[in-house]
C-alpha cells in the first residue's frame, strides 16, 4: 500500500484517506453511514481507511496525516 500525506491507494489503486474518531459515533442513523466495522473501529480509538466519508460522519471524524507538525 503506498501511502502519502494520509492518503493511500490500495492495491486496486482506489484512494483512502486514514480518519480517527474526534468523538463518540452514535449508532443512530445507520451508523452515519459508516459499515459496522468501520463505525466499531473508529469507537475504539482505531485509525479506519475509508474510501468516501459518508456526509452524516464528518462530525464525528478527523482526517490523519502523518505530518507531526500539524498535531502540534
Amino acid at each position: 500500500m503506498l501511502s502519502r500525506r494520509g492518503l493511500c491507494v490500495n492495491d486496486l489503486g482506489i484512494i483512502m484517506a486514514k480518519y480517527k474518531a474526534v468523538k463518540f459515533i452514535t449508532m443512530f442513523d445507520s451508523y452515519k453511514g459508516l459499515t459496522k466495522d468501520q463505525y466499531d473501529a473508529l469507537n475504539n480509538g482505531e485509525i479506519v481507511e475509508i474510501k468516501d466519508l459518508p456526509a452524516q460522519a464528518k462530525e464525528f471524524v478527523e482526517e490523519v496525516t502523518s505530518s507531526k507538525k500539524e498535531k502540534e
